[in-house]
């Protein structure tokens, strides 16, 4: 149940997580500013130290201002997060009812839901505002001042063993019997918005058999009834308030006593126990703590109100409506295009094989294989260097013939050719596919992409969405068939926009223009209607009436006039009939 309606919080969350973090920093520095006060008194004013009163006034007023500064941040954020909750929950159950069927209306009452949308609501939105401040600044300030006080004075601490057990003994006597009155409370709401909604609905009838008296009646006995209830559950909570007091003067005053004995015994000095402004301070802590202590019991009350609306609320989120949609959508059968999409999806697949090689290049191996051909002709082109340069100098001091010099120049020119082949085979492996093969690669890719969005374009128009809400009145193929593109599938009627049309002959239309207010008979609901002429349009010459050009005279035809009730008629369903009475148009 709060998991579900925790959804509602959505794009809030933030700001719920930032009002109890604000929170807790304003709970520390109230916390904080006893503890600078009692250092205040014992080493400022009493010692007369101008220095360090400065000092600590400082720190106070600092701790003041942030107080202050964290306390509206966290009032801000829980209101936007109390009221965008509110917001989303409003917005869910409504939308959830429009799903509902008679039955579901039914089962919880029409005022019932209002109830619900409206009063219950507004309960949960205060409950979760003071979820995300109160409930965490109780138990926060609780504990911080008890530990701030036992580390003032364990001794004194123990005054609250005594106040906290009565207080928490009291309230737990108190907060159950108010459960019961706010279950009641809100049940005998439905009551009366029950009563208000038929009364207002049927006031014509109400009037007509003067029956006033008895509605008044009605509603001052459900307004009573919550009003005793509500007094009731106020008598009963105003007696923490006594409590509280009582626990709260009854503490200081046993610490008053046995504080005044302590700082007598320590002589006022802080080095050897307790001195006076620790013990103004054992007085802030003291009303903090029960303080704390009865704003929680007020959270308990505030979340057994709640509790009512939270279980009525989840009622109608988790509400699953009688009357359900077989089908979101109409979907015709298209095995042909399904086999066609096939097709795509396979040639694009080799298209982007063929573009992924030509984009990488050749593979490792090749590129290795490669390089060491190339390598070994550059081995080759040195050797082959180093022996044309050795007869050339034996050429030139006539030691080797000139044959042997022109066949070690051809040797050392043809492994030169050899390694700038072998090196350009090297760089084609590394440099991959030429740019034309690759835009040729990518070109077939997007071929095959537009194939597949053409087949998908046809498979979607094998669902067919309506334009609008309707009722389905008639199914044009039969099952099995095959339909051709453009052909109508079926009927869709508009259940919220219902008009009338009247085929009037010509001679009957004086009186009859745009807006003009008729009344029109309903034999299926046997009852008249208002209804407001909104368009008049001439049907063609397929409609005349009757020659009378042989008479000198003009032909009559037929004009459609097209008019829509003035105000909902409840039953009203598309293709009644309307009668449109002479004496009307006349």
């Amino acid at each position: 149940m709060i998991r579900r309606l925790s959804r509602c919080i959505r794009e809030y969350k933030w700001a719920a997580l930032l009002s109890p973090l604000c929170m807790v920093g304003e709970v520390a520095m109230e916390v904080l500013i006893p503890l600078v006060m009692a250092d205040l008194y014992d080493y400022g004013i009493k010692l007369q130290n101008m220095q360090v009163v400065a000092a600590k006034s400082g720190i106070l007023v600092l701790c003041a201002l942030a107080s202050l500064s964290f306390g509206v941040l966290s009032a801000a954020f829980a209101s936007k997060a109390g009221t965008g909750f509110a917001r989303n929950l409003r917005h869910d159950m409504y939308h959830q009812v429009q799903d509902f069927s008679f039955s579901n209306i039914d089962k919880f009452s029409t005022a019932s839901i209002v109830t619900r949308l409206t009063s219950d609501v507004a309960t949960l939105q205060n409950t979760f505002q003071m979820m995300i401040r109160m409930a965490i600044r109780c138990p926060m300030m609780l504990i911080l001042a008890l530990v701030s006080a036992m580390g003032i004075s364990v001794r004194l601490s123990l005054v609250y063993c005594v106040a906290l057990p009565i207080l928490i003994c009291a309230l737990l006597c108190l907060i159950p019997k108010v459960f019961r009155i706010f279950d009641r409370v809100f049940r005998t709401y439905d009551k009366m918005n029950n009563v208000v909604q038929e009364n207002v609905h049927g006031i014509r009838v109400v009037k007509s058999f003067v029956r006033e008296d008895r509605e008044t009646e009605k509603f001052t006995s459900v307004s009573g009834t919550i009003y005793k209830d509500f007094c009731k559950a106020e008598r009963i909570m105003s007696l923490a308030n006594p409590i509280m007091q009582l626990c709260v003067y009854g503490c200081m005053l046993a610490i008053s006593w046995i504080g005044a004995h302590l700082v007598i015994a320590s002589g006022n000095n802080p080095d050897l126990g307790l001195t006076t402004g620790q013990l103004s301070s054992m007085f802030t802590y003291t009303s903090q703590i029960l303080s704390s202590l009865m704003m929680l019991s007020m959270v308990a009350v505030m979340l057994t109100m709640s509790r009512a609306p939270l279980k009525r609320c989840y009622e109608i989120l988790t509400e699953e409506p009688n009357l359900t949609s077989p089908m979101e959508n109409a979907v015709m059968e298209a095995p042909d295009m399904a086999a066609r999409l096939a097709q795509a999806e396979a040639a694009r697949s080799a298209a982007e094989a063929l573009e992924l090689k030509a984009r990488n290049g050749s593979r490792q191996e090749q590129i290795q294989a490669a390089y060491e051909v190339w390598q070994q002709a550059r081995a080759g082109l040195q050797v082959a260097e180093k022996t044309f340069r050795r007869i050339e100098r034996l050429h030139g001091e006539g030691v080797v013939a000139a044959q042997k010099f022109d066949e070690a120049q051809a040797r050392y020119e043809a492994s030169a050719a050899t390694e700038r082949a072998a090196r350009a085979q090297y760089d084609m492996a590394v440099n991959g596919a030429r740019r034309e093969d690759r835009l040729a690669a990518e070109a077939q890719v997007s071929r095959a992409r537009g194939a597949i969005a053409e087949v998908t374009s046809y498979l979607n128009e094998t669902i067919l969405t309506a334009s609008d809400d309707g009722l389905v009145t008639e199914i044009f193929p039969e099952v099995g068939e095959l339909v051709g593109t453009g052909a109508p599938i079926m009927n869709v009627a508009r259940m919220d926009d219902v008009w009338f049309t009247f085929n009037i002959r010509e001679d009957l239309l004086p009186g009859i223009a745009v807006g003009r207010e008729l009344t029109a008979y309903l034999p299926a609901l046997d009852i008249a209607v208002p209804v407001r002429i909104t368009r008049m349009k001439d049907v063609g010459s397929f409609a005349v009436w009757k020659a009378t050009k042989a008479l000198d005279r003009f032909d009559l035809k037929t004009f459609e006039v097209r008019a829509r009730p003035a105000s909902p008629v409840e039953g009203l369903h598309p293709g009644m009939s309307a009668v449109l009475r002479k004496s009307e148009i006349e």
